[in-house]
């Protein structure tokens, strides 16, 4: 239910739920929406309370995330128009209250819900261009437990294109790199749930290959081979450290 709804345009409608609605210190707590009716996507944020667990981003139009509020919380929505991006205009807001008590006396913690193995869809369109042209990065990153997501290039791969190491869980780069490069994606997810949860814990990786040749079709070399990664030991690895 929403404690509080603008809609700047009346075909806009926003359901945003928080599962369960009343918790105790230390439990996790849903929140799910799903927005109809326009805007591009959407901006989670804090109102007022504890913004503890949760991963302050946007978001699809249609998602979830999850939250360790230690007191009572308000979480706000924000859907953004067309353009994308917070230099858009808002198109519609709503807000959900979540009730947090005290931990309850003399009982064992909660146990916390199994992980979700993250999936990480990362690829590059074309795989072989010529020197001065582009290739387009797309990535998507779904599951819970995500806390951060890094693109960046192995070896001598050229970085022309990226401007930042970390990303949000989905998105896309365009880059011209001007020799042959491999371009990898790192989610690390939350270390831990305590008072600060930190984004150490490497759980999955992805690689994509770019050749880039000379006009005369000659390729243009990359220097170091592609690393081996064991995802499922990495992943199970990252649930040992949470149970």
């Amino acid at each position: 239910m929403s404690f509080l709804s603008k809609l700047f345009k009346r075909d806009v409608t926003i359901d945003f739920t928080a599962t369960p609605a009343s918790i105790q210190a230390g439990d996790i707590v849903t929140l799910r929406w799903q927005v109809k009716g326009g805007g591009r996507q959407v901006y989670l944020s804090t109102v007022r309370g504890s913004s503890r667990g949760l991963r302050q981003d946007f978001y699809p139009l249609t998602g979830s995330a999850t939250a360790l509020p230690r007191q009572t919380t308000y979480y706000r929505i924000e859907v953004y128009g067309e353009q994308g991006g917070r230099s858009s205009h808002v198109v519609a807001e709503t807000t959900i209250k979540v009730e947090v008590g005290p931990p309850a006396a003399n009982t064992l913690p909660a146990q916390r819900p199994e992980l979700e193995e993250p999936i990480a869809l990362f690829t590059a369109t074309p795989t072989t261009i010529n020197r001065g042209e582009t290739v387009r990065l797309r990535w998507e990153v779904r599951g819970h437990g995500v806390g951060q997501v890094d693109i960046n290039v192995i070896g001598s791969g050229d970085p022309e294109g990226l401007s930042s190491l970390s990303y949000r869980p989905f998105g896309t780069l365009f880059c011209a790199p001007r020799r042959t490069t491999i371009y990898k994606l790192t989610v690390y997810g939350i270390g831990n749930y305590g008072d600060a949860p930190l984004t150490s814990n490497l759980i999955t990786e992805e690689v994509v290959t770019v050749t880039v040749r000379r006009h005369n079709t000659q390729e243009i070399p990359h220097t170091q081979e592609i690393p081996r990664v064991s995802l499922r030991s990495k992943w199970n690895a990252h649930k040992q450290g949470h149970r």
